[in-house]
């Protein structure tokens, strides 16, 4: 269990509260007074550990006294909380490259702002984008390059799709490729019942891996591409002067 302790420790929880967490866990229906018997640390210390576990709901009692009778909770709101930490450090980290990156732009913008993005986070920002307040989507999309046997980006669609149509948006799909994954993308099972979705074979075909988003309404562009080894990777952008060459250009093979 010396083990759990440490990497409950680097979750962010005190020695103390590792300890006690591991104490319960092994002894359950025990109370805090037995902890503090068996536990090096003073008993103030694991007073205000109880406290700190309890409040992060990892810890309930069967018994009237919370401090008796105790039993853990499940980990899944620890498991949350790290979730939401990765989420804050990602975004940090992002937004901090983007302020070295948009040096390198020119474009006489003061509010620039570029993420770049691996597949875990590009699926994440896809759902997002999904539920901010726009218009339409205008996308130039080759879906054929993003599909294989080793990923389905179908669900990932329809929860996109479904997200837009609670808020009621439209989408015009410039589809560059044509193949079995796009027709699977494009009729999304029949989930786009309100026919919203307006997709056209692109006049620009693009052989390489290739998915732009933008959106009506804001100044967004989403840049989706594949590594050297498959893997999806996307550059997220706001900028006016970017969306709009990139609204020109769907709207120029949609119209």
């Amino acid at each position: 269990m010396k083990s759990l302790i440490s990497k409950l420790i680097r979750a962010g929880l005190s020695t103390a509260e590792a300890e006690l967490y591991v104490f319960i866990y092994n002894n359950p229906y025990h109370s805090v007074a037995d902890a503090c018997l068996h536990l090096k640390q003073s008993k103030s210390s694991i007073y205000r550990a109880f406290d700190e576990l309890k409040n992060k709901n990892l810890i309930r009692s069967s018994h009237q006294s919370w401090k008796q009778s105790l039993t853990v909770n499940s980990l899944n709101t620890l498991i949350q909380q790290l979730k939401n930490q990765n989420r804050r450090d990602r975004y940090l980290i992002n937004y901090f490259k983007s302020l070295e990156i948009g040096k390198q732009f020119h474009v006489g913008e003061k509010d620039v702002y570029i993420e770049e993005l691996d597949e875990q986070e590009t699926y994440e920002k896809y759902i997002d984008l999904s539920e901010m307040k726009w218009d339409s989507l205008i996308a130039f999309v080759n879906w054929e390059d993003f599909n294989n046997e080793n990923r389905n980006l179908i669900p990932l669609e329809k929860q996109f799709v479904k997200n837009r149509l609670k808020h009621g948006s439209s989408a015009f799909v410039s589809i560059a490729k044509y193949g079995p994954y796009t027709q699977e993308i494009t009729d999304c099972d029949k989930l786009d019942v309100t026919q919203n979705r307006k997709s056209k074979r692109s006049k620009l075909p693009m052989y390489k891996p290739f998915l732009v988003n933008a959106f009506q309404g804001n100044d967004y562009v989403h840049i989706w591409d594949l590594n050297k080894t498959g893997e999806i990777i996307s550059t997220f952008i706001h900028s006016p002067v970017i969306a709009n060459f990139y609204k020109d250009l769907i709207y120029s093979n949609i119209v």
